[in-house]
């Protein structure tokens, strides 16, 4: 990719970012009012996953962990069948907010601004979750592993036959109770393929690949 048509391609990406940023907070408002609304759920989660993906694409790979971490917050809400409660909204909404923030001028392509609302992410998420925020130190550590593509939310990683059985086992309960809910073909149609990339793994575990 040669410089000029990546400087192009960021610009159209941060185009995108201001058209995609307003759905993703018109859909968490309407999580707010409705905690179990998992199609607008599922829509967020998917905004988020092309704004990381993309942004990698382009080597922004500060804003794709960004993304990164709200996906994978979504997809953990999205699995566990769990409502989303307000500081998770809002903690996502804080997150679409700063990405347009910094989509609406050059500071996009900025790697210093890019790696400070990542650090602020990361410590914003540990608040999320009650744990301690992270010193200049370990953070690097904790963005070296979102930049290798990797989680920092605690989750099983399912690469066992006993860790690929628990996670089906989890789905197939978030499965049954999506089944008592109106409206939840979106939710349903994602837990599905959940539960068979966790076969897949059992099977691929077992030496049956």
């Amino acid at each position: 990719m040669s410089l000029i048509s990546r400087e192009h391609l960021v610009d159209d990406f941060a185009k995108e970012i201001q058209v995609n940023v307003p759905s993703i907070r018109n859909d968490l408002a309407s999580l707010q009012r409705n905690k179990t609304d998992w199609q607008n759920l599922e829509q967020v989660y998917r905004l988020f996953h092309n704004i990381k993906g993309s942004s990698a694409q382009l080597s922004l790979k500060y804003i794709s962990g960004v993304a990164r971490i709200a996906e994978d917050l979504l997809e953990e809400l999205l699995i566990s069948g769990k409502d989303i409660g307000t500081e998770a909204i809002s903690f996502i909404d804080k997150v679409a907010e700063k990405i347009q923030e910094i989509s609406s001028n050059d500071t996009i392509k900025s790697e210093e601004i890019g790696e400070k609302l990542l650090s602020d992410t990361i410590n914003g998420f540990r608040e999320l979750t009650g744990e301690t925020p992270e010193d200049s130190k370990t953070i690097q550590s904790t963005i070296e592993t979102l930049l290798n593509g990797e989680s920092i939310i605690k989750k099983p990683q399912g690469n066992t036959p006993e860790e690929c059985l628990n996670n089906s086992f989890t789905i197939l309960e978030t499965l049954k109770k999506s089944a008592s809910e109106s409206d939840n073909s979106v939710k349903t149609a994602f837990l599905l393929n959940e539960l068979s990339s966790q076969i897949h793994k059992y099977v691929e575990a077992n030496g049956h690949g």
